[in-house]
């Protein structure tokens, strides 16, 4: 990273970054074309679980190439100067990640993705577990992190 006093180095604090966030924006790659879309996700065990449908531009690039970047914020304001059109600044703490994306089809995992999203927004699962008429129609994207780098500006590092 170019500017190291920047970077978010505590692991603690890229995990709390993952886990109070609801939204990352997904980087594909289809024949040299990037394609970025913004989707709500449920963050476990060193995954996000992405609720999507079950066709689509995202999951034909997937199925070509699996690889993904992804890119989520905490914080992200305008810090605005009242005295110099150059001294607006922004405070924010984001991070970037790599992986390997994998579409969810069994019973079984698009049950855990629907688990892991509706947790990571607040909500509770059915203590029963779903009912396959639940997740009829559902689509998922597990994505598999690899590495990820955090930065921030304007916030002290907790």
């Amino acid at each position: 990273m170019r500017r190291s006093e920047k970077e978010i180095s505590d692991p603690g604090a890229l995990e709390r970054i993952l886990r109070t966030c609801c939204l990352c924006r997904l980087g594909l790659c289809r024949e040299g074309e990037p394609y970025v879309v913004p989707l709500y996700y449920g963050y476990r065990d060193g995954s996000l679980y992405i609720h999507c449908a079950t066709d689509g531009l995202k999951l034909d690039i997937l199925r070509e190439n699996s690889r993904v970047c992804f890119e989520i914020e905490e914080i992200a304001e305008y810090v605005p100067s009242t005295d110099d059109a150059c001294g607006w600044s922004v405070r924010y703490r984001s991070l970037v990640g790599h992986g390997t994306a994998r579409i969810l089809e069994s019973f079984e995992d698009l049950a855990l993705a629907a688990e892991v999203l509706v947790s990571h927004m607040g909500g509770s699962p059915p203590d029963d577990g779903y009912a396959r008429s639940d997740l009829a129609g559902m689509g998922a994207i597990r994505v598999d992190i690899e590495s990820m780098t955090g930065k921030q500006s304007g916030i002290q590092e907790e």
